[in-house]
């Protein structure tokens, strides 16, 4: 059990192993993709690269928004699975897995991959990742406008 600093029980600290499968997407095109990987990955030189190598997975957050849609990539060490997952697809390396609505530059495909990760729980709490840097992407027809980015600090 865990306490917390006055004395409450805050509830039993479990790890549960979990797998889930989802659905891979695909990129429609060559020029789309080097237009993402350009907004992910040289937008700015002042984007803290370094530490790219501590991560292996984005999870991306779409949301319309007036004639355009808003794309937050948040790098993560895990694949969580959530309810509102479509499906992933592959950039230079990284596991994107695509969350709330499809992007308008991707389709769905017929293969499926698996994915495990370790749930922290303490309590009915789920113990997840945060402060994970994070891009805002505007996409409209074709073009992509980096919003945010993070940078050195």
């Amino acid at each position: 059990m865990i306490f917390s600093a006055n004395g409450q029980q805050l509830g039993k600290e479990t790890w549960t192993e979990i797998t889930h499968e989802v659905k891979q997407l695909a990129l429609i095109n060559g020029k789309i993709q080097y237009e993402l990987e350009s907004a992910l990955f040289y937008a700015k030189q002042d984007t803290f690269l370094r530490n790219f190598k501590e991560y292996k997975y984005f999870h991306l957050y779409v949301q319309e928004d007036t004639g355009c849609q808003k794309l937050e990539f948040r790098l993560s060490k895990y694949p969580y699975k959530s309810k509102n997952t479509i499906g992933f697809f592959i950039l230079r390396g990284y596991f994107v897995f695509v969350n709330n609505e499809l992007p308008d530059f991707l389709k769905p495909t017929k293969y499926k991959k698996k994915f495990s990760y370790t749930e922290h729980k303490l309590g009915n709490v789920i113990i997840n990742e945060d402060d994970t840097p994070c891009w805002i992407i505007e996409y409209k027809k074709t073009q992509f406008n980096v919003l945010h980015y993070p940078a050195k600090r």
